[in-house]
């Protein structure tokens, strides 16, 4: 098994290629089989289903952020800010995809990324909530 991280990706989401409803999965499924050569893997990664990919117009050109956590079987429920983060900005060329690591934008991520827990809730007044279930996620 591999080490448990976060990635977290920024993309133009109307590059994403399929129907907006799977953009994250979608995203993150390119992101695997380029920079990990694996495919994902609905036991032990999760796909945070963050607001914004639902874009319909392909004209519009609108940067959204994806967050999946992988290898969650290897760290304890809920503890995200131990577990490795890495920052990537998605861009589609002629000739696929490309990922270009952000090294500088990961103190900023994990800030942010505090109000999501590990496996896919998320900390609010009512308790906790479940982002996006792995529900519908295909490989």
């Amino acid at each position: 098994m591999c080490n448990p991280e976060r990635i977290i990706i920024r993309a133009c989401v109307t590059d994403i290629p399929g129907v907006s409803e799977v953009r994250p999965w979608t995203l993150a499924k390119l992101f695997l089989k380029h920079e990990r050569g694996r495919y994902l893997d609905k036991q032990n990664d999760f796909i945070h289903g963050l607001p914004g990919f639902d874009v319909l117009d392909e004209n519009r050109k609108i940067k959204r952020w994806c967050m999946v956590d992988l290898n969650m079987s290897g760290s304890p429920d809920g503890e995200a800010s131990s577990v490795p983060h890495g920052v990537y900005l998605a861009t589609r060329t002629d000739e696929g995809w490309v990922f270009e690591l952000h090294s500088t934008w990961e103190d900023k991520a994990k800030i942010f990324t505090r109000q999501y827990s590990w496996r896919g809730t998320k900390e609010t007044s009512q308790g906790s909530v479940s982002i996006l279930s792995k529900e519908g996620c295909e490989t």
